[in-house]
């Protein structure tokens, strides 16, 4: 469990707004229980972190009245770590590793509502008067409720998050599966793992990082996906046999590809099953196995999609579903805007998704688990 300093991105811009500005930006805050309630997680887990962010908001509200009258890091810092610990204490038994992360994160927090609480010239050790002190808890998003709150339900989840993947690796799990929050905010990177299954020793792909589990940055995983992250894990005792099945899904996909890409007739079967025109569907065809594009992380083609793939024979073989025609749409219009407006995959691809949302779709039929049915089966379909 890494630190992650999440609030300073919200008190970075406030040497650079006036406090009329930053007094409008505010945000403002659902309640912590509402933050918690769709997460992929148990009702036993949400009632825990409501109860952990409320305690914790509590030791953070005390911090922000305490650094009005006194200035001091080390004593911010180790008056907030034992309130923090005690707090944590209350929902769960820190580990060294935990206590170490909490040491960390009170320090930055400290740090941060310091060096952002007050614009004026004073030094820290040095007592704040009166009007001073009102300034502050007039003016500053460092010490306001917003911040608070925020920063309560952000730790509630990293420390919880941490003390389930702990706990999993003890009790003999072998596998973790991520889920994402499925509402409109959840990040592209989260809602391409949805689902994924791996190995529970080895992290998941989320972006350009690498992680453990939801906000964990002991890898080195940016804030830009870390920051009011709600997803969460499912960890899985699980058998060869049911990991092997999801590696066999790859391998499966990966050889249909291989193959559509050597295949010169499925553009004309496609087209005339559907009656979509022979030009978009060479240009879908085009776009999902042949082209690069620009990545995350690197410029290349598409990795192999078993959904995808599945989609594509049904296609051929003219038994397809509605969900087929919305991938067929979805690819070509992603084609569309990447060549028009020079964008990147990532981008072109969150536009296609918000007019014909196929992933979606796939997620709330099977539930991250992809289609059920045997790519192999359907292809010997097209033979007979």
């Amino acid at each position: 469990m890494g630190l992650t300093n999440f609030d300073e991105l919200n008190t970075l811009s406030t040497t650079e707004t006036t406090k009329d500005d930053r007094r409008k930006a505010t945000r403002k805050k659902i309640p912590i229980h509402d933050y918690f309630e769709n997460m992929q997680i148990s009702e036993e887990e949400k009632e825990k972190r409501v109860r952990l962010a409320n305690l914790l908001l509590a030791d953070v509200l005390f911090l922000f009245a305490l650094s009005r009258r006194n200035r001091d890091t080390r004593y911010l810092s180790e008056t907030f770590q034992k309130r923090y610990l005690s707090s944590v204490k209350k929902v769960t038994e820190p580990d060294q590793k935990m206590q170490r992360y909490i040491r960390k994160v009170c320090d930055s927090i400290v740090k941060t509502t310091l060096k952002s609480g007050l614009d004026d010239g004073k030094k820290q050790g040095e007592a704040l008067t009166d009007s001073d002190a009102i300034k502050v808890s007039q003016d500053s998003y460092a010490v306001s409720i917003e911040r608070a709150t925020s920063v309560a339900e952000n730790e509630a989840n990293a420390i919880l998050n941490g003390e389930e993947y702990s706990n999993a690796v003890k009790n003999g799990c072998t596998k973790k599966r991520w889920k994402s929050y499925r509402d409109e905010r959840v990040r592209a990177d989260h809602a391409d793992v949805d689902g994924q299954v791996v190995d529970i020793s080895r992290p998941f792909r989320v972006g350009k990082y690498m992680m453990m589990y939801p906000k964990d940055d002991s890898l080195g995983a940016g804030l830009e996906e870390i920051v009011n992250c709600r997803c969460s894990v499912e960890y899985l005792y699980l058998t060869g046999g049911f990991f092997e099945k999801y590696e066999k899904r790859i391998q499966s996909a990966e050889q249909y590809y291989d193959s559509i890409r050597n295949r010169i007739d499925d553009i004309e079967k496609i087209s005339n099953n559907t009656h979509i025109s022979y030009t978009d569907v060479e240009i879908v065809k085009r776009h999902v196995f042949l082209e690069n594009h620009i990545l995350d992380d690197n410029v290349a083609v598409f990795d192999a999609d078993y959904d995808m793939a599945v989609a594509w024979q049904r296609l051929i073989n003219g038994t397809y579903e509605d969900r087929d025609i919305v991938l067929l749409k979805h690819e070509l219009l992603e084609s569309q805007v990447e060549k028009e407006y020079n964008l990147n995959y990532r981008d072109a691809h969150n536009i296609a998704q918000k007019k014909y949302p196929w992933s979606d779709i796939i997620d709330q039929m099977f539930g991250g688990e992809g289609e059920d049915v045997d790519l192999d089966r359907i292809i010997q379909e097209e033979r007979r």
